[in-house]
C-alpha cells in the first residue's frame, strides 16, 4: 500500500519547512510528497526546491501563475503515483502517527473510502485551541459502513477533517477529482460522497494539526451573506447529482448546518461574555436544529477531558518547531 502527501503552497514560505518536517517524521514514511507551488510571491517556490533537494520523496510542481488552491489539489492529485493521498496544507501539520494508523486500518478494510481522524485545531502561535469534528461519529475506531453512514449524517455531519483524511486516489479519480467551483467546500462534500458511497474508518485520536486564522475562507465566508448563499447553491447542486448516496432532503439539512456553522463562525469573532456567548448558540441551536441533542450532550462532557490530550499536541509541536529551526534561519522555535 502506498500513500502520497500533497503540499498545495501559495505564500507560506515560512510555515512550509514545519508542515514538510512533520510529513517527513511519520513513524511510517510516505512514498510520495507532491508540493504544488501555486504562484507563490513570497520566495515559497525556493523553499520547496531546496526542501526537494534535501528529501529524495518530494517532487515540486510549479504553476506558473496563481490558480487556487482547488486546482493545485487536482494537480497533486493527477501527479501521484500511489494508491492512497493525503491533502494537507502547507501551514498544518501531520501528528507522528497519522499514516502508519491509516495505513493499518486500512489494509483491515480495504473496501472503505477513506481512513480520518480526530484534528487539533491551533492559532498561528500553534497553541490548542479547539477541536474537530465537533460531534464525533463513533467513539471507538472502526469501519462505518456506508449505510450506517447515510444514517449518521441525518443527525450528525462534519466528521471527516481535510488535513486528517486519507482518501483511496482512485476514488477520488473516478468523481474527478475536487470541484473547483465548491472552492473551500470541495474536500468536505467529496468526503461525504465517498464516505456515503464505500463507507469509511474514523479513529477518535488526534493525529493532525489544522492552523485557523481570522483572515481564512471560512470566517470571511461567514461574514459574507451572498458568498454564503452561492456555496449552499452549488452545494445543494452537488448533492443532487449524486443524490442516490445521499439521504432524503439532505440538501435542506445541508443549508440549516451551514447556516448555523458559519452563525457559530461569526459568534467567536465577537468579543462578549461567555454566558452571553453560550445564550446565543443555544438559540442559533434551538432555530437550526443542526444536529440531534444527544450527540451533542456527550460531545460536551467529552472535551471536559480534552485538555490533557491539547497539552500533548503542543509539545510535539514545541519538538516540530526546534528540530526545524535547528536548519532553518531565521526560524524561531516556540519554547
Amino acid at each position: 500500500m502506498s500513500i502520497a502527501v500533497i503540499l498545495p503552497l501559495y505564500n507560506h514560505a515560512k510555515t512550509l519547512p514545519l508542515s514538510v518536517h512533520s510529513v517527513m517524521s511519520q513513524t511510517r514514511q510516505p512514498d510520495q510528497v507532491i508540493i504544488v507551488n501555486d504562484g507563490s510571491t513570497d520566495g515559497g517556490g525556493a523553499v520547496a526546491d531546496r526542501l526537494a533537494a534535501e528529501h529524495p520523496a518530494i517532487r515540486v510542481i510549479h504553476h506558473g501563475k496563481n490558480k487556487g488552491v482547488v486546482a493545485a489539489l487536482n494537480t497533486g492529485l493527477n501527479a501521484a503515483e500511489t494508491d492512497y493521498v493525503i491533502c494537507s496544507a502547507a501551514d498544518d501539520a501531520l501528528l507522528p502517527d497519522l499514516i502508519a494508523r491509516a495505513t493499518t486500518e486500512l489494509a483491515k478494510y480495504p473496501e472503505a473510502g477513506l481512513f480520518c481522524s480526530e484534528v487539533a485545531i491551533v492559532n498561528p502561535e500553534l497553541d490548542v485551541i479547539g477541536f474537530r469534528p465537533s460531534v464525533l461519529p463513533t467513539f471507538r475506531q472502526r469501519y462505518v459502513d456506508p449505510n450506517e453512514a447515510r444514517n449518521l449524517l441525518k443527525t450528525t455531519d462534519n466528521w471527516i477533517v481535510g488535513s486528517a483524511a486519507v482518501y483511496k486516489r482512485a476514488h477520488l479519480i473516478d468523481i474527478g477529482g475536487f470541484d473547483e467551483k465548491l472552492g473551500s467546500m470541495c474536500d468536505g462534500l467529496a468526503s461525504r460522497y465517498i464516505a456515503m458511497r464505500y463507507g469509511f474508518i474514523f479513529s477518535p485520536e488526534v493525529l493532525a494539526i489544522w492552523r485557523v486564522v481570522a483572515t481564512s475562507v471560512s470566517h470571511s465566508r461567514a461574514n459574507d451573506k451572498s458568498q454564503l448563499d452561492e456555496t449552499i447553491r452549488l452545494a445543494n447542486d452537488y448533492i443532487g447529482r449524486h443524490q442516490d448516496y445521499f439521504p432524503k432532503n439532505y440538501e435542506s439539512l445541508f443549508e440549516r448546518r451551514y447556516i448555523f456553522a458559519s452563525e457559530r463562525v461569526r459568534l467567536a469573532a465577537y468579543n462578549t461574555q461567555p454566558i452571553k456567548r453560550f445564550a446565543r448558540l443555544a438559540r442559533l441551536f434551538l432555530k437550526y436544529a443542526p444536529t440531534s441533542f444527544t450527540p451533542m450532550a456527550m460531545n460536551a462532557v467529552r472535551l471536559r477531558w480534552l485538555a490533557g490530550r491539547g497539552r500533548e499536541v503542543e509539545r510535539v509541536l514545541a519538538r516540530y518547531m526546534r528540530e526545524t529551526a535547528s536548519h532553518e534561519p531565521g526560524l524561531e522555535a516556540k519554547s
